[in-house]
């Protein structure tokens, strides 16, 4: 791998190396996972903001993590999502970070977070590390840097046959797990509701709107009065309608 390539966060296998099927680099990436580690890959889910498969993240969030996270004064969440193209063997990344604030030894990570998107280069030259021993008995240290959590990734992906690019911006190619869960998820019935009522009075003010000239014409031929029911048609035609796309809109959600 050229230097450029490996600034630009593009790693090529082995030439020689047969790249193995997606399921299998999900299994070796899943594999990972050790519960001396202080890092955890997982598989994506509905709630995930990007269109991943899997997503590499620090333990933060689990309490019994809280203590070595807060006393390696951590800032930042860190996270790399995953996406595994099968027709091109390659891995597509893009990390995120946000701003966490620690308050009695709990992290925050509330609405008011701050975040970044794209490649991000964090080296952090910890004054006391984190070492992990592992259940084979190695020791690692981790001064909790970026690379400490994308490296092994990269290295198994490679060692798969497999290259990795890392993605600075734009959106990771459709057809995710995470975007599969999020289109299997139905609408819940406070959001179809509201749904349809918006679809209705759109509707009705789109077609009321079209119909005004017709309302101004029946009005100006009937101001001798008795015609009240008469001046109400374009009223009336208008709610028809709109009645007719708000059931229609119910009917295709309720699929």
């Amino acid at each position: 791998m050229s230097f450029f390539g490996r600034l630009i966060g593009r790693y090529s296998p082995d030439p020689n190396i047969a790249p193995v099927a997606a399921d299998r680099l999900k299994a070796s990436l899943l594999a990972l996972n050790r519960p001396t580690a202080p890092y955890v890959i997982r598989e994506c889910t509905g709630d995930d903001p990007e269109n991943a498969d899997l997503v590499a993240e620090w333990r933060m969030r689990e309490p019994a993590w809280h203590a070595i996270f807060g006393s390696a004064n951590l800032s930042h969440a860190f996270q790399v999502y995953m996406r595994l193209l099968p027709d091109r063997h390659e891995v597509q990344s893009i990390d995120w970070t946000w701003n966490v604030t620690w308050s009695a030894g709990v992290p925050s990570f509330g609405i008011a977070r701050t975040w970044s998107r794209g490649q991000q280069w964090e080296y952090r030259g910890s004054a006391r590390p984190f070492y992990e021993t592992t259940p084979s008995g190695e020791r690692i240290a981790y001064g909790f840097s970026s690379s400490e959590l994308k490296k092994p990734l990269r290295d198994v992906a490679t060692k798969s046959g497999w290259s990795w690019r890392s993605r600075f911006a734009g959106r990771l190619p459709a057809g995710s797990r995470a975007e599969t869960l999020r289109a299997a998820i139905p609408p819940t019935a406070r959001r179809k509701w509201i749904t349809v009522w918006v679809a209705f009075l759109l509707s009705f003010g789109f077609v009321n709107m079209l119909l005004a000239p017709v309302g101004m014409l029946i009005e100006t031929r009937s101001m001798s009065g008795g015609q009240g029911v008469i001046r109400l048609l374009p009223m009336i035609a208008a709610a028809v309608v709109a009645a007719v796309v708000a059931r229609v809109v119910f009917v295709r959600m309720s699929r």
